[in-house]
């Protein structure tokens, strides 16, 4: 009798032993973790966009509208803010969105900005004084500024700072327009 009280206890405690092992024991089994990679991460390795200094996160920058607008429907912005960066001069980020904009249709496009200051004779230039309006195309190249692609026209010179509307729209190296403009009324710049 004494001889199975024993055995079973040698074997309960080598079973013990050998469970025990198995729960801690993951020398053989090592997870490798893969590093997750964002969607703009993706689209900015495919185009080679640039990575620049998150400025969508300085204090200063005011956001002038969050309505989305679809220049089609394989171009869509999601806002547009605003930096003061000197004396009548500004910088605006115009956010796309990395969801529903295709980028190897979107480079093929430059952006342009119209500006129609409520009180014209504001203007430096009295070309712009008499036209009423001042337009300003520049081709930008997305860029990548913390988890957004923006498109970054910088440092213009205004002197008006409260205009009836700002207007952006696209056109093509034939000078082809997408005349879905994105409008922005009553905008007064900080």
């Amino acid at each position: 009798m004494r001889k199975l009280v024993l055995i079973l206890a040698i074997i309960a405690f080598v079973g013990c032993k050998d469970d025990k092992k198995s729960t801690t024991d993951t020398s053989g089994t090592e997870e490798v973790k893969t590093p997750v990679v964002s969607k703009v991460e993706e689209i900015s390795k495919k185009f080679n966009f640039k990575k620049v200094d998150n400025l969508l996160d300085n204090p200063e920058l005011v956001n002038l509208t969050s309505e989305s607008h679809a220049f089609s429907d394989k171009i869509v912005f999601e806002e547009v803010n605003v930096l003061k960066t000197a004396e009548d001069t500004y910088s605006f980020f115009l956010v796309l969105s990395d969801k529903e904009t295709d980028f190897e249709e979107f480079v093929k496009w430059t952006v342009a900005i119209i500006v129609t200051p409520k009180n014209p004779k504001e203007f430096a230039d009295p070309k712009e004084q008499a036209k009423g309006a001042r337009t300003i195309g520049i081709y930008a190249k997305p860029q990548v500024m913390g988890n957004e692609i923006v498109i970054h026209l910088k440092d213009f010179k205004l002197k008006p700072k409260e205009f009836s509307f700002i207007r952006f729209y696209l056109y093509d190296a034939e000078g082809q327009k997408n005349t879905n403009y994105y409008l922005m009324e009553n905008v007064t710049l900080p």
